[in-house]
């Protein structure tokens, strides 16, 4: 099972869409188990995620090793890294 840490606010767009978007990416690989944790910004696991994995701004999300900050992700991304983590 592949599992994507997901760190966002209320009533972000940004976040919204992301989460869309990885909603999307997890559609295309329906062999792939995925699992999204959703962490809002104020818990301390979502602060442990972001200290450790250098997550500064939101959203923020990691497959595996790939860390995504902000709008620096695409669909293809989200796929490629699912892919990897779930090769390992």
């Amino acid at each position: 099972m592949v599992k994507i840490f997901f760190i966002y606010a209320d009533n972000c767009e940004h976040c919204k869409e992301a989460l869309l978007t990885i909603e999307s990416a997890i559609l295309k690989l329906p062999k792939i188990s995925c699992e999204i944790l959703k962490f809002h910004y104020d818990t301390k696991p979502a602060l442990s995620i972001a200290i450790n994995q250098g997550i500064n701004d939101l959203p923020g999300f990691v497959i595996g090793e790939d860390v995504y900050i902000g709008k620096n992700y695409s669909e293809e991304d989200i796929v490629r890294s699912i892919k990897k983590e779930e090769a390992k």
